[in-house]
């Protein structure tokens, strides 16, 4: 199966918070590939500034992507036909690609967003549950990089096992690689002043799963209802997870994508090669 999955992960997050996740994709769909976009002021990209709007974050992230699969072309990997790109993204990073997607159609072949929300479609409250505020405040009140991740680990997970064996990964991806105070800050900004509306929809979009974690308590689940209803689009929720859903379940949200890509034969064959322009 010829895909290349591109991650993007959500607020103060970067590609190393995807745990085992990348691993599980490579082995459920033998001859993929898959990449990881940051956003500015995230990752290897922590000391740049984040921009304050979804659509400057929006634009780091396509520009990875064509560096990427311009770069492939221009190996020759890709000479007469590309692989299938599908984008899985997780909150913040899902509100980013769902502008990147939609203002470039035909771009990505298939789109995967995580427990996200749009502006317009869901009230302030419900996009970022109080839980988040106190959490955000207790964050910045703790000592060290352990003690902050503990909290972030409480506020986004469910599972205690997933939080016990992932506290020594984020705390190590805290000390290299911190996300600063003006970053995060631009990023909740970015996050609450995403209004896209009509510039999304069903016709601007391709193929497009969304899922949702009942058990969220960052971002209430009737926020990617109100999402699946507005772009027309297959809805699957998990019973219990919390926010981060591929720390809690990892091997369901695979199980979802192998299902999704089966029903859809244009996510699974191969095209021919048309390139990207910038």
């Amino acid at each position: 199966m010829n895909i290349q999955f591109f991650l993007v992960r959500g607020l103060a997050r970067e590609s190393a918070h995807w745990g085992e996740f990348p691993g599980l994709l490579n082995e459920a769909f033998p001859g993929s590939s898959v990449r990881c976009l940051e956003i500015y002021g995230s990752g290897k990209f922590w000391r740049k500034s984040t921009p304050w709007t979804m659509g400057g974050i929006a634009r780091g992230l396509r520009s990875q992507f064509l560096d990427f699969t311009n770069q492939d072309e221009a190996d020759g990997a890709s000479a007469t036909e590309r692989p299938r790109n599908i984008v899985v993204s997780m909150s913040l990073g899902a509100m980013a690609t769902l502008d990147w997607v939609s203002g470039h159609p035909g771009e990505v072949d298939g789109v995967v967003l995580m427990n996200t929300s749009v502006g317009g479609l869901s009230p302030f409250l419900k996009r970022l549950q109080p839980a988040s505020f106190k959490s955000l405040v207790k964050v910045a009140a703790q000592k060290n990089s352990q003690q902050r991740e503990a909290v972030v680990l409480d506020l986004v997970s469910n599972n205690e096992t997933a939080r016990a064996q992932a506290m020594p990964a984020w705390t190590e991806i805290r000390d290299a690689r911190p996300v600063s105070v003006s970053n995060s800050l631009r990023q909740i900004i970015a996050a609450a002043s995403y209004f896209p509306g009509s510039r999304i929809g069903r016709k601007s979009l391709p193929p497009t799963l969304i899922l949702k974690s009942e058990g969220d308590r960052m971002v209430d689940p009737s926020c990617s209802d109100a999402l699946a209803g507005a772009l027309e689009c297959d809805l699957r929720a998990h019973p219990h997870a919390g926010h981060d859903l591929t720390l809690d379940d990892a091997d369901w949200v695979v199980e979802q994508l192998r299902e999704w890509i089966s029903e859809h034969a244009d996510l699974h064959d191969v095209q021919e090669s048309s390139g990207h322009g910038r």
